[in-house]
């Protein structure tokens, strides 16, 4: 948990402010699950090619939305001389999981992103995107910071990586085995999934 909370200063997400008058800060919380690879081996808390975009949504600007006042966390208050000091609160200028907002404000720098890479969104499903080339398609499959990766080849496949690492802090978590709760098995020989 320290190691979040550190990803959320350093990101720039928060400022310490006095607590406006009149407003009510939000309290938070911690959520995890626990995020595993095709062999059961816990990587984290929280399936072709799988990326996981790390703090994903603390680069989604809060910039021209609604303010909102958080209060820090027990054992997480930032900085001297703030510690212990009543009447201070975290003002966000990221996106957060967990807010209303949030999700809306991801996809919007999702899209922009990876429009620079020549991805674009279905309008079918916005989750998917794709990206031609010739008469060849490549798509990632998006679901809140979890991509999976598919293209004709496995060489094409790893050239996405690359592309997507020039716009997030992104990690490779390799071949899938599960994606939002569902098993992923793939028959080499059959070439099926």
């Amino acid at each position: 948990m320290e190691r979040q909370f550190e990803d959320l200063y350093a990101k720039g997400t928060f400022d310490i402010v006095r607590k406006p008058l009149g407003i009510k800060p939000v309290q938070s919380q911690s959520v995890y699950d626990l995020k595993a690879t095709k062999d059961n081996e816990v990587y984290g808390f929280k399936p072709r090619r799988v990326f996981d975009a790390v703090a994903a949504y603390l680069d989604a600007s809060r910039k021209d939305h609604e303010t909102v006042y958080v209060i820090q966390r027990v054992g997480f208050e930032y900085h001297e001389p703030y510690v212990g000091v009543k009447g201070w609160v975290c003002q966000l200028n990221q996106a957060l999981f967990g807010l209303r907002d949030s999700t809306a404000l991801w996809n919007k720098e999702l899209d922009t992103r990876l429009s620079k890479t020549d991805f674009y969104a279905l309008d079918e499903d916005p989750c998917v995107y794709v990206k031609k080339k010739g008469n060849l398609s490549w798509f990632l499959l998006a679901h809140l910071d979890d991509f999976i990766a598919a293209a004709p080849t496995d060489g094409e496949v790893d050239q996405i990586f690359p592309e997507m690492k020039q716009q997030f802090e992104i990690k490779d978590i390799g071949e899938p085995s599960r994606f939002l709760g569902s098993a992923i098995t793939r028959d080499y020989k059959k070439k099926t999934t």
